[in-house]
């Protein structure tokens, strides 16, 4: 009479099931959200200058980096730039009078 008569014994099966985390459903409570990754629907990406983000309908994309209009100007005189009237020197966009203007002191440099 030295046996386990009665009560639980370790490692026996849960009248209520499996209890391991692999047998719970897959669902979280109401309320608990995850964050997933952008999947680049509806948003845009982000501007070069400013950081946020750039929307089809007010933004310019200049060898594939994206600018909002108003943030796209010129490095020197800050005036706007449109397709038509930027240069790009040493990775920076400047209107073509300040780009030719850069590269004359870098000519004049060497």
């Amino acid at each position: 009479s030295g046996g386990n008569s009665g009560g639980s014994t370790p490692g026996a099966a849960s009248p209520f099931g499996s209890t391991s985390s692999a047998d719970k459903p897959a669902f979280k409570r109401a309320g608990s959200f995850e964050r997933r990754p952008s999947l680049g629907l509806g948003g845009g990406n982000s501007c070069l200058v400013c950081g946020k983000t750039v929307y089809m309908a007010e933004g310019i994309v200049i060898k594939g980096s994206n600018y909002h209009k108003l943030c796209f100007r010129c490095a020197t005189c800050g005036c706007s730039l449109n397709m038509s009237n930027y240069a790009t020197f040493k990775e920076t966009q400047y209107c073509k009078a300040h780009a030719r203007e850069k590269e004359k002191e870098q000519d004049m440099a060497l």
